[in-house]
C-alpha cells in the first residue's frame, strides 16, 4: 500500500474496495508482506470477492485508503 509502513501503518485501517464490483470492507493493519501487497483473511477476502472471480483468480485488484478506525 502507498502510505505508512511498517511500524508507523501497524493497527491502522484501510478501506479495500474490489475494483470489479465496488463491494468494500474496512480492515485493519496487523502485519506487513514482504512484497508490499495487501494479504487479507479468507473472510475478509470472501466479503469483497463477491463474483467470484477472485477465487477463480487467486487475487483481487481492488484500491485502497487509509481511514480512521
Amino acid at each position: 500500500p502507498v502510505g505508512p509502513r511498517g511500524r508507523d501503518a501497524c493497527g491502522r485501517c484501510l478501506r479495500v474496495t474490489n475494483t470489479a464490483t465496488n463491494a468494500g470492507v474496512t480492515v485493519r493493519i496487523v502485519d506487513q508482506c514482504s512484497n508490499g501487497g495487501l494479504d487479507l483473511d479468507w473472510a475478509v477476502f470472501n466479503q469483497i470477492d463477491t463474483n467470484g472471480d477472485g477465487y477463480r483468480r487467486g487475487n483481487l485488484n481492488v484500491n485502497y485508503q487509509f481511514v480512521n478506525c
